[in-house]
């Protein structure tokens, strides 16, 4: 049993009442116990066996219910985080007004140069929230090895989501993923990813293919998390 706390801004309540449909639509999972809802905070504190119930799981049940639920991590990795933190300059095409190229720069455990850019949006969202991630420097780190290596962010970053949600949910062992932690919110795990698939080493050379091709040769279900257009990671 592998016993989780977690919680989780939810979105679209208008009234208590609301909080309590939210906690009966929660409560019927199985795996979860005690979950709690603060209409003023917005917030549902749930504690679940990680073995049994997924985030998704979680997810599916309160939109069910006709609410949302958001990556609770969103704004530390949002565009203005980034710009108080680490924006070193924004650039362009020659005499584009939008200049919509960021360049940022940190150092430390996740190293980010200029040299490479900087995440925007969607990569924001592929590498971080998609991945369960709310370190702006590791995304920034990630977007930086990707640009390096070659690699599109989005689809790099949708296809390591869908290898932690295999994980999540056991299609995926930790024999299968080199022992790289692959659950929600390692940032490490996503990191190392990024070198395998751009080196096709281990796992990494499946993953290189994309997601479709991904899931129907790893089968098990996996093909339901595969998040693609006739074989194009969404973004």
């Amino acid at each position: 049993m592998s016993k989780t706390n977690n919680s989780f801004e939810i979105k679209g309540m208008t009234c208590t009442a609301c909080a309590l449909s939210v906690e009966k639509a929660v409560s019927k999972l199985e795996g979860v116990k005690s979950p709690v809802v603060n209409f003023a905070t917005e917030k549902l504190s749930v504690e679940y066996d990680e073995d049994i119930v997924s985030i998704d799981d979680i997810e599916n049940a309160v939109e069910k219910a006709g609410y949302s639920l958001v990556f609770e991590g969103a704004e530390a990795i949002s565009g203005e985080t980034m710009k108080n933190t680490m924006l070193e300059s924004s650039k362009g095409c020659y005499s584009c007004a939008v200049q919509c190229k960021r360049a940022v720069k940190v150092k430390g455990k996740y190293p980010a140069s200029p040299e490479y850019g900087g995440p925007e949006y969607e990569t924001l969202g592929s590498l971080g929230s998609f991945c369960g991630i709310d370190n702006l420097e590791a995304v920034a780190h990630a977007n930086a090895l990707c640009n390096r290596w070659g690699l599109d962010t989005i689809s790099t970053g949708v296809t390591i989501a869908f290898a932690m949600e295999c994980t999540e949910r056991g299609i995926l062992t930790q024999d299968d993923t080199d022992h790289i932690d692959l659950r929600f919110g390692s940032a490490d795990g996503m990191v190392a990813m990024i070198r395998k698939i751009a080196f096709r080493e281990g796992i990494g050379d499946l993953l290189a293919e994309g997601v479709m091709r991904a899931s129907r040769k790893i089968g098990k279900g996996s093909e339901a998390f595969a998040m693609h257009v006739k074989g194009q990671e969404v973004p």
